[in-house]
C-alpha cells in the first residue's frame, strides 16, 4: 500500500488537517502522512506515502479551516 484516495465533506470550501496511520494489528499505529486537503474540490484526492504492509488504515482528523483559524472537528 502506498496511497489512499479520500473525499472530505465540504472540502471545496475548507482545508482539513489530518494524519494517515497504518497498522497490522489494530493496536500499534504508524504515521505515514501528515498534512491537509487542498480545500478546492469535493472529488477524491490521492495521498501518497512510502509503500508499507498493513491491514488497517486510520484517518485521524485535527480540524478544518472554515470560518477562520483551524477549528476542532
Amino acid at each position: 500500500m502506498g496511497s489512499v484516495r479520500i473525499a472530505v465533506y465540504l472540502s471545496n470550501t475548507r482545508r482539513n488537517r489530518f494524519d494517515l496511520q497504518l497498522s497490522s494489528d489494530g493496536s500499534a499505529w504508524t504515521n505515514v502522512f501528515s498534512g491537509e486537503s487542498t480545500g478546492t474540490t469535493t472529488a477524491e484526492q490521492t495521498y501518497d506515502f512510502a509503500d508499507a504492509d498493513a491491514r488497517y488504515v486510520r484517518y485521524l482528523g485535527h480540524g478544518h479551516s472554515a470560518d477562520g483559524p483551524w477549528l476542532a472537528m
